[in-house]
């Protein structure tokens, strides 16, 4: 059984310093590489790279530059309290975007959804990757509490010049009023065209850009059965459910051949599709 390689990987680089933590050695710059070849190799065309340590900065660059001569798109997503400099030595790499995070437009709320970047620093930064002259990206993680006000941070989003915005429901859990309004909004904010954006993890949305698809050009949605998120230490997740290990397996391995990535991937297969792969 073979399944389209998945649209979007994201990639750790440094070990992050709040959230998931593990007492494995973080993935070395050798191992990264291979990684990337095999992504390569198996068509992956995006890849996020997501900066937690400013220390691994020069990993960051090198494997930018490696994944750019593959053809593979990568945007570079600062994890970390970079400053302009850092900015600028990632933008040497010549990635095809750097994002930074902006959670909402009030300053509280972005500060208690990134836990470390405050307001002011993430719009300094995002000027910063402004003067590159790399094209600039605002990453939005949703949760209640700043789902319903888009519409105003998406003026903010285009007051900073960004070329598009990425937005991740995967932990929103949102009632169904809310991820209407949501998904509204973002449909008014697709169609006036002065951003491209691309919505992780929002079904509700996606059965509507469906329909529509040629008004919305600018509008990517992907889910967990087309995105993946290697952490520091190889491990594979689809959301916050571990596949794999790419330490352990090759990546086109977990992705035929994962129990738990197969369910999720055809989560009405069943039985059938349990029988149909070996386990690993």
């Amino acid at each position: 059984m073979t399944f389209q390689v998945p649209r979007l990987i994201t990639l750790d680089v440094g070990r992050p310093s709040a959230g998931r933590q593990t007492k494995r050695e973080p993935l070395c710059i050798d191992e990264m590489l291979s990684l990337a070849e095999e992504l390569a190799d198996l068509g992956v065309a995006r890849m996020r790279l997501l900066l937690h340590d400013i220390s691994a900065i020069d990993d960051l660059e090198r494997l930018t530059a490696y994944a750019r001569r593959r053809r593979c798109a990568v945007t570079v997503v600062c994890r970390t309290h970079a400053d302009a400099a850092s900015i600028g030595a990632i933008a040497d790499a010549m990635p095809d975007a750097i994002a930074i995070p902006l959670h909402s437009h009030t300053a509280d709320i972005h500060k208690l959804v990134d836990n470390g970047i405050d307001w002011s620093w993430s719009v300094h930064l995002a000027t910063a990757v402004h003067e590159t002259g790399i094209p600039l990206e605002i990453e939005t993680a949703i949760t209640p509490g700043n789902a319903l006000p888009l519409m105003p941070l998406s003026e903010v989003v285009e007051s900073l010049h960004a070329a598009s915005w990425h937005l991740d429901f995967s932990h929103a859990r949102l009632s169904d009023a809310i991820t209407t309004s949501a998904a509204t909004a973002l449909i008014h904010i697709a169609a006036r065209g002065r951003l491209r954006i691309s919505v992780h993890e929002l079904p509700f949305l996606r059965q509507i850009v469906r329909q529509h698809a040629a008004l919305l050009p600018l509008l990517l949605m992907t889910d967990a059965a087309e995105a993946m998120h290697v952490s520091s230490s190889g491990d594979v997740r689809v959301n916050d459910i571990v596949v794999g290990n790419v330490r352990v397996q090759t990546f086109d391995t977990i992705q035929e051949r994962s129990r738990s990535y197969v369910v999720r991937r055809i989560p009405d297969a069943g039985l059938r599709v349990l029988a149909a792969v070996p386990a690993l």
